[in-house]
């Protein structure tokens, strides 16, 4: 476990579910690292060691993130390098903080799982989104119904904006989503187009941009 030196004794910085097995097995003593860090350093520490419990939930997990975006500088790159994962892998975590308070209290509560809230993510009205999650608890919808639900209601929306578009820029949209873990759009003109990247945050703008440099 790591402490920092109080005045009456020491502070437990990281290592809480050591902690509770040592007592649990009724352990008197426990190897410890001892480091005088500020505030600051220990909140940093706490809360990376917080992101690792297994019990944490999604949302849980996209709170912590941004904490350490916003109070700690950190870039969505660093953290994905720091837990292990892939960068998109964090920057889907944290799209959960854009979904409406019902449906985060709902995954928070365990009413929806991670793929609901991916799925209900997909959808761009506010007010689609709350009909869609509505509709999901009534009917107790699993993540594949959910995922029908949503692909038969936007497919017709998809025809209708689709109808006359290169079948060609339709794919390269979806490639570019796959590579870049974000949403694309292609808006082809006579002679020139553009390309529009949708992002959630800076460090989520500097993924994509440090992605878009990897390209050789």
């Amino acid at each position: 476990v790591l402490v920092r030196p109080k005045e009456e004794g020491y502070e437990l910085i990281a290592g809480e579910r050591r902690l509770r097995a040592a007592k649990k097995l009724c352990f008197t003593q426990l190897p410890a690292i001892i480091k005088d860090v500020e505030d600051a350093e220990a909140l940093q520490l706490a809360l990376i060691e917080n992101i690792q419990r297994e019990e944490l939930n999604s949302l849980e997990e996209a709170q912590a993130y941004q904490r350490l975006i916003s109070e700690f500088g950190f870039t969505q790159e660093k953290i994905a390098r720091l837990m292990g994962k892939d960068p998109s892998s964090v920057s889907n975590t944290l799209r959960l903080l854009k979904l409406p308070q019902e449906i985060q209290a709902a995954l928070r509560k365990g009413m929806i799982s991670m793929g609901h809230a991916r799925t209900i993510l997909g959808l761009r009205s506010l007010t689609e989104q709350g009909r869609i999650f509505k509709r999901t608890i009534a009917k107790q919808l699993s993540v594949r119904e959910l995922e029908n639900l949503v692909t038969q209601g936007l497919g017709a929306v998809k025809r209708k904006r689709q109808r006359g578009r290169d079948p060609h820029l339709v794919a390269l949209e979806e490639q570019l989503q796959q590579i870049l873990g974000t949403k694309v759009k292609i808006i082809a003109g006579r002679k020139r187009g553009r390309v529009i990247l949708e992002y959630y945050s800076v460090s989520d703008l500097e993924r994509i941009i440090n992605l878009l440099k990897s390209v050789k």
